[in-house]
């Protein structure tokens, strides 16, 4: 009798190891390579893209969205919605709106393979038509443990959209994409979770987004707009009149070097490559950060944005590449969110020197961002 009682017990204790899911609640944030081919043209069109992360309005909307959530919805089924959005207005070339919107069913066919199926809407409102598209997305991926607090994933997405709109043609897109989740159901550890209220700062990587203004000085050329992420020097930054705009890096670390002080390199790189065009861009940051009191930090540091594109990309039409270099200060409070899960929002200011012999002019950036952050530890 006791020896059933026994095995009873360990029976309903283990029913629920038994039942619990492969797949963690979980935000992210991924990029990669795609290729777009404009579906039926017959033609060597297709767009080449190396993004990380991937902005998802660039093409536009084609190359797919950086941020990602999972949602468990069993042992072996979890949902991923996926998002990018940005509101931009350039004084010469007008104004868009565009958002990327997904939605996948995850399989799990083990702990680490996985694969998905969903589909995806396109928005873009462009010079006051407005258009919409659908799509159909498949997947098949490796999931695994980058750090104990950090997963990463490898994945080939297909993603096909169909019926001609304004200015969103269907497309087929082929991506080998890398991503980088934290975990929302893992309870922050005690020494981070009391780091912002004492100052200290921990190991951790972040994207960001926000609302930024951006000035061309001399010039009544300007790029306003809201982007989640952030598209950093990817291609939207260089405008339509070939002048080079960026933003801060879309990628950031934080590696403490004391209690109250880290150092802050920052990072996106993108390529874009079609019909015999083809852009280059490194947008690279280094600064200091200085914990103030609580949450509460400041930061000063240097800027260097590369830009190597085909001839006749940039104003001065004999030059292939532009570098820029400048400075920024920045403000800001960074707190815990859930799980792993952090986030920081800050008044960020970039001035970038004039370029003389690529004609150039000296950029001025005023942003204000939202970042999510990641331990790495």
């Amino acid at each position: 009798m006791r020896k059933q009682l026994i095995l009873g017990a360990l029976t309903i204790l283990a029913s629920p190891v038994a039942a619990q899911s492969l797949w963690h609640p979980a935000i992210g944030i991924q990029g990669g390579y795609a290729r777009i081919k404009p579906a039926g043209t017959g033609r060597s069109d297709a767009i080449d893209l190396i993004e990380f992360p991937t902005p998802g309005y660039v093409a536009p909307l084609l190359a797919g969205s950086s941020l990602f959530a999972v949602i468990p919805a069993g042992r072996r089924l979890a949902f991923e919605p996926t998002l990018s959005f940005a509101n931009l207005t350039e004084s010469v070339g007008g104004d868009a709106t565009t958002a990327r919107v997904g939605l996948r069913a995850d399989l799990a066919l083990s702990s680490s393979f996985y694969g998905a199926a969903g589909g995806v809407l396109n928005s873009l409102m462009q010079g006051g038509n407005h258009a919409t598209q659908f799509g159909a997305q498949v997947a098949a991926g490796y999931r695994f443990a980058l750090t104990p607090r950090l997963d990463g994933r490898l994945e080939a997405a297909v993603t096909a959209t169909a019926k001609r709109r304004p200015g969103l043609g269907p497309t087929d897109t082929y991506a080998l994409l890398f991503g980088v989740s934290s975990r929302l159901d893992r309870g922050a550890t005690p020494r981070t979770a009391r780091a912002p209220a004492s100052g200290a700062w921990e190991p951790m990587i972040g994207v960001t987004g926000g609302y930024s203004s951006i000035h061309a000085d001399g010039t009544n050329l300007t790029l306003n707009g809201l982007f989640l992420p952030g598209f950093g020097g990817s291609v939207p930054a260089l405008t339509s009149a070939g002048t080079f705009l960026p933003q801060s890096p879309t990628l950031f670390a934080i590696l403490p070097v004391g209690k109250r002080v880290a150092f802050e390199p920052g990072i996106d790189l993108h390529r874009f490559q079609s019909r015999g065009s083809t852009v280059f861009a490194a947008n690279l940051a280094g600064r200091l950060d200085y914990a103030v009191a609580g949450g509460w930090y400041g930061a000063l540091g240097v800027h260097e944005e590369w830009v190597k594109a085909t001839k006749g990309s940039f104003s001065d039409s004999t030059k292939t590449s532009v570098g820029i270099t400048g400075g920024g200060v920045a403000w800001g409070y960074r707190f815990h969110l859930a799980g792993d899960l952090g986030a920081r929002t800050e008044l960020n200011y970039v001035a970038f020197a004039k370029n003389e012999s690529a004609k150039t002019p000296a950029v001025n950036t005023v942003s204000i961002l939202l970042s999510l952050t990641m331990p790495l530890k």
